[in-house]
């Protein structure tokens, strides 16, 4: 199978286009349903299942509906992720997005698990978390403890939650790296007027490590999604039906 680039993704699905393979047939085993434990790409190595591309979907999906109502002066109604545009279909836009978004997620995942926060970058591991998390949660709530957040996380909250913790702990560690270059951070204050304002010498370098860590950090994880490697199983893609992707499962992705 041939090994493409995340940003030659969009070459890809132009491919798909071309051979009219806009979503509109039916799931490989003819039953139209979705496998949601069938692996339909992987991202560095990792595999990337229907359930967490769907998951992906349905964070997508409101976007795309807007940007396709307003590009293309689609209405709402049977067959909207079907219709065709003369350059595309609703639904594989919304594919196109949704596996974006994945090797992003993916990618922040994975980065995640080298930093020693969560053990696994799967999107069945990420379910698996916040089902024990929900269940401790439970537990303490029942027991009278005190909690800091809801007592029950959405799926998305919770993932929202665990990048946060991520980030944070990388830009933690890049910026006790930072601290040591003096003149670096002096150099950074410099091209700050607000920084250059305070009297505060030790003030102004704090805050300068900070900003400094969180643009560097955001640069290394923007490059990484970039360069992943990333294999999507375009058979699959070809195939899917994006109404059945859509429909509700047990997992939830609110």
């Amino acid at each position: 199978m041939k090994r493409i680039r995340v940003g030659l993704a969009t070459a890809g699905m132009a491919a798909v286009l071309l051979t009219g393979c806009t979503g509109t047939e039916p799931a490989a085993d003819g039953s139209g349903s979705v496998r949601w434990d069938e692996v339909v790409l992987t991202v560095d190595g990792i595999d990337v299942d229907a359930a967490g591309l769907r998951h992906c979907a349905l964070q997508e999906r409101a976007a795309v509906y807007g940007d396709v109502v307003r590009d293309y002066g689609i209405g709402d109604g049977p067959g909207f992720w079907e219709h065709e545009t003369g350059v595309t279909t609703p639904g594989s836009l919304l594919l196109e997005r949704a596996r974006a978004r994945c090797v992003a997620d993916t990618v922040r995942r994975e980065r995640a698990v080298r930093l020693g926060i969560i053990d696994d970058a799967t999107f069945s591991a990420l379910t698996r978390r916040l089902a024990e998390e929900n269940a401790d949660r439970e537990r303490r709530h029942e027991a009278g403890d005190v909690l800091y957040g809801p007592v029950e996380y959405t799926l998305v909250d919770f993932e929202n939650k665990e990048f946060a913790d991520a980030a944070t702990a990388e830009e933690t560690e890049m910026a006790a790296a930072i601290t040591t270059d003096l003149a670096r951070v002096d150099a950074f204050i410099a091209m700050q007027p607000d920084l250059r304002k305070e009297t505060d010498v030790a003030r102004a370098r704090a805050i300068a490590v900070q900003m400094m860590a969180r643009e560097m950090v955001g640069r290394e994880i923007a490059d990484a999604i970039a360069t992943a490697e990333v294999v999507p199983h375009w058979d699959w893609f070809a195939k899917v039906v994006v109404a059945d992707l859509l429909a509700e499962t047990t997992e939830s992705s609110r």
